[in-house]
């Protein structure tokens, strides 16, 4: 698997906090990563950073429970990647960039197991949610060999029906989270330390913001919550299906929650 982008910048501020020397790629986040560990420093932070970013944690059966609600168990893995990206002593930290950042982005599923795995209550409480999503997921899949951005240039009429859908599931979903602040909270809670899904002892506990000079740390917990005062930007954006390592031709969709860091 490619290392993305942010990868090398993660392993910049940790080789840097140890005191070793950058590879070439890791070269150019030097400048981010001296401003974050000045101000990891500043915020007390201490011990031997490592990377954990990319590595698989084991998921919460309570998660897996809701996840199949909107997948056959077939299809349901047990380990998928951690929130956090690095540990430095027992500040367990994720990395944004940039004034709008992405606190999930996966499949459907995952995102109704994010909503009911952090507001049990609502179980069976909306099956109009639940339908929809359900067949949100069914439509996941574009035509073979067309993302979904060609699929709507050639007028495809299923990919326009699952258009007109899918901005019914986000304009439903956007209305409870815009009534109910408190749910709006603990999705946005577990999109950032991603508790519910990976337990507690492995969920991301502060969050490092670099953004051009203007860099925050901060716990992450409800007041920290509370004080964001944010919207929750949806979005789909179309991901190529691989097995083994080659592309199969088709394409499938995956919901991205966005919001903006002070």
């Amino acid at each position: 698997m490619a290392v993305t982008k942010t990868k090398y910048q993660e392993s910049a501020i940790v080789n840097l906090w140890n005191g070793q020397g950058l590879t070439k790629d890791e070269e150019n986040w030097r400048d981010s990563a001296e401003r974050a560990i000045a101000l990891l420093k500043r915020n007390g932070v201490t011990g031997t950073a490592v990377c954990v970013g990319g590595k698989h944690t084991q998921i919460t059966g309570k998660w897996l429970e809701y996840k199949r609600m909107f997948m056959t168990q077939s299809r349901v893995t047990g380990t998928s990647q951690s929130k956090v990206d690095i540990v430095i002593g027992n500040h367990r930290i994720s990395l944004k960039n940039g004034k709008k950042t992405g606190i999930m982005s996966s499949m459907v599923e995952e995102t109704m197991a994010a909503f009911y795995s952090t507001n049990e209550h609502l179980k069976g409480r909306d099956s109009e949610l639940e339908i929809m999503f359900k067949k949100m997921r069914r439509n996941m899949f574009t035509d073979p060999g067309l993302n979904q951005t060609q699929s709507l240039k050639v007028n495809c009429p299923i990919a326009l029906d699952r258009q007109e859908h899918n901005k019914a599931c986000t304009k439903k979903l956007n209305q409870i989270l815009n009534e109910k602040p408190d749910i709006k909270h603990s999705l946005i809670f577990e999109g950032l330390t991603g508790q519910k899904k990976f337990g507690i002892e492995n969920a991301a506990t502060h969050i490092l913001h670099l953004d051009d000079g203007h860099d925050t740390f901060n716990e992450i917990n409800t007041e920290y919550i509370a004080n964001l005062n944010v919207l929750i930007e949806q979005k789909f954006k179309s991901e190529s299906e691989k097995k083994r390592g080659r592309k199969t031709g088709r394409y499938h969709l995956k919901h991205v929650f966005l919001i903006g860091l002070p």
